[in-house]
């Protein structure tokens, strides 16, 4: 269960897909329902739509360049 958890953390540091919310979200509420415990299955949810979830950020730009 806590490899489960460290995962799903991992890859919403990395982005913040919507795959993996609702992953998140599956995770929590399967806990909330007693999980493992009430012999419920853990179903998690597998997407390939990622360039949909495109968080907008500035772009960094390089240091100063002397020409002269």
């Amino acid at each position: 269960m806590e490899g489960v958890r460290d995962n799903l953390q991992r890859a919403i540091d990395l982005y913040p897909y919507t795959v993996v919310i609702r992953n998140i979200n599956r995770f929590q509420s399967w806990i909330n329902s007693g999980g493992a415990e009430n012999g419920a299955q853990l179903r998690l949810l597998a997407d390939d739509n990622f360039e949909g979830n495109m968080v907008p950020r500035q772009p960094e730009l390089p240091a100063r360049i002397d020409l002269f």
